[in-house]
This record gives structure tokens, C-alpha cells and sequence, in this order.
């Protein structure tokens, strides 16, 4: 088993809902031993900061965002992961199809709490929508975060 596990968190654009569940992600695992979480996004613009609702949320919830980027999902993001979280059903389906051989690692997040809701894009919308969005995010990581890490766990004894 890997020293240190490896989480993605992957949406589409890689500004809004990735990195509030990969910092939300961080802040949950401080005290579980070694992680790495980071992001990516299906359709994402390399090197975009998170939108501004985003950060002023987070930064209501002692949560700094300002210095995340934007990245795009590539090969070397999925076979560094143990365990990537998909946002919606299309993005499970977009990575499944690209990548065959690591569909046993993908999922939505959803799912981690037996539910297979997607967790809806703010992008462009108010701030009622992100507020929505971090609470649904933090709900689905809150309850389903025993399963996040089992599910990590045993990929990483797989690797």
C-alpha cells in the first residue's frame, strides 16, 4: 500500500465545485494520516483561479482558495489517484470512457453516501448557488467521508 493516498476531485471546469470539495476534502483528513487531494476538470481552461463566491465562502469557513489553478484531467491525474470523485454522472461516464482500465476507481461522489444526485454548477450563477453548492459538497463529504477513505484505502492496496 502507498505511504500516502491519492484522491481526485473532478468537474468540469475546475473552479467551482472541485476545489471546495478538494479543500473541504483536506480539512476532513488533517488528522487520517497521509494525503494528497487535488483537482481537475473535463473541460477545464489551464490555469484559472476558483471564482470569487467560491472564495469568499471558503474564506467564511477558514478555508483559503485564492491559490488554486485550474488543471485538465489527463492520464497522469488518473493513475496517480486511488480514488477519483466525480461531481456528475457525466464526468464518471467521460473518465470511464477515456480511461477503461480505472473505471474500478471512479465515482461520484454521490455514491459515497448512496445517493446518485449530481451536485449542481454555480458557474455563472449567484451567490445563492454556491452557497447551495458547498452545502450539498459538504453534506455528501460529511457523511460519506468513512466511505471516501475505505474506498482510497483499498485502491491504494491495489496500486
Amino acid at each position: 500500500m502507498s505511504d500516502v493516498l491519492n484522491i481526485l476531485v473532478v468537474c468540469s471546469g475546475n473552479t467551482c465545485r472541485s476545489p471546495v470539495a478538494t479543500a473541504v476534502l483536506l480539512n476532513r483528513l488533517l488528522d487520517r494520516g497521509k494525503w494528497c487531494v487535488s483537482s481537475a476538470g473535463t473541460r477545464a481552461i489551464l490555469g484559472q483561479r476558483a471564482t470569487q463566491y467560491g472564495v469568499d465562502l471558503m474564506n467564511e469557513r477558514g478555508i483559503d482558495l485564492s491559490l488554486h489553478r485550474s488543471h485538465a484531467l489527463c492520464l497522469d491525474d488518473v493513475v496517480w489517484a486511488h480514488l477519483l470523485l466525480c461531481m456528475e454522472r457525466e464526468h464518471v461516464d467521460m473518465v470511464n470512457g477515456r480511461f477503461p482500465p480505472y473505471i474500478y476507481k471512479t465515482h461520484l461522489l454521490s455514491n459515497m453516501v448512496d445517493e446518485v444526485d449530481d451536485v449542481v454548477d454555480p458557474f455563472g450563477g449567484c451567490l445563492q448557488d454556491y452557497e447551495m453548492m458547498i452545502a450539498h459538497v459538504v453534506r455528501l463529504i460529511d457523511n460519506g467521508l468513512e466511505r471516501i477513505v475505505e474506498l482510497a484505502r483499498v485502491n491504494g492496496r491495489l496500486s
